[in-house]
């Protein structure tokens, strides 16, 4: 009972951070876009400033208000930047794939078709978690619109057994993020932070005001495919494949990557080396006191070494 218990808390942590839903509005501030693609699929995205475009992916249970600690900064240093809500999330149309395992792979055709829609070109595209891992798969596929790629804390560098796959699924099921408590909530958006911040409780907030929402019952089946998604892309083995220069950054303190469940005697250094030893061109960063939502926690540090990379 033990280990079962566990399993359910890590799977809880890796959508602490969510979303709102399509007619449950939630107010970050700042004015969304929507597009409507080639497949009439209707997606929402953050757009600011202008300069060479930035476009920011958020991860499992997250939005794009996931980066609004980034984006004023950002565009000071002067960029265009682009926040993109995955479908299923914020108020994006759901899109969940007839086999899950497709997940990420159809979340990277929406990215690409988006960037093309924005006409964007010598793109920063900027992944966190399952972001990151799903980043990876646009840049495996080598368009031409991309030019460098940023990975904060990225799923897909760690792997896992088929026999771990499965007890992943087996727990990641809609009811299982259905039935998350308040009390629970706060706990998962608390452990996604090293130091949470004051402005994270908007998190906690928004979350739990989740559940009254028409999209609730959307947005769980969003995330439970996001993680069978996630387990159904692998990317370690491609690595070599990344033609573009990459940066990547874990915080020091992430109690989400590695899974210290499942593997733990894993270290953060081991997963960064995965990305060491086997992306040609790659850049690692620490950031000092910060947990999975590095971007959010740090917001100064994190847009620091992203632009450092962007001019090097």
């Amino acid at each position: 009972m033990k280990h079962v218990t566990s399993i359910a808390f890590v799977l809880m942590l890796m959508a602490s951070a969510a979303s709102a839903q399509t007619n449950c509005s939630f107010n970050w501030g700042w004015r969304l876009q929507t597009a409507q693609l080639p497949n009439q699929l209707s997606v929402n995205y953050y757009d600011t400033g202008k300069g060479q475009p930035i476009v920011l992916l958020h991860g499992l249970g997250g939005h794009a208000a996931h980066w609004l600690q980034n984006m004023d900064g950002l565009v000071k240093a002067g960029h265009r930047v682009i926040a993109i809500n995955l479908p299923g999330y914020g108020s994006s149309q759901p899109m969940l794939a007839n086999d899950a395992a497709q997940q990420l792979h159809n979340y990277a055709s929406v990215v690409q078709a988006l960037v093309e829609n924005l006409g964007l070109k010598k793109v920063i595209l900027a992944g966190h978690s399952m972001g990151g891992q799903t980043a990876m798969l646009i840049a495996l596929q080598q368009p031409k619109w991309l030019e460098k790629l940023v990975l904060a804390a990225p799923a897909g560098l760690e792997t896992f057994t088929a026999q771990e796959a499965a007890l992943l699924k087996q727990y990641a099921t809609p009811a299982f993020f259905k039935q998350q408590d308040s009390a629970t909530i706060a706990r998962n958006v608390q452990t996604s932070f090293y130091n949470m911040p004051a402005s994270a409780a908007a998190l906690i907030q928004e979350r739990n005001s989740m559940k009254s929402c028409a999209g609730f019952e959307d947005y769980c089946k969003t995330v439970s495919a996001g993680v069978a998604g996630m387990l159904g892309a692998p990317v370690a083995d491609k690595l070599a494949q990344i033609r573009v220069p990459v940066l990547v950054l874990f915080g020091k303190q992430d109690a989400s990557i590695p899974n210290k469940l499942l593997h733990p005697q894993l270290q953060h250094a081991d997963v960064m080396n995965v990305a060491l030893q086997h992306i040609p061109t790659v850049t690692a960063v620490w950031l000092e006191e910060a947990g999975h939502m590095l971007q959010w926690e740090k917001p100064a540090d994190f847009n620091n070494a992203l632009l450092h990379f962007i001019r090097q």
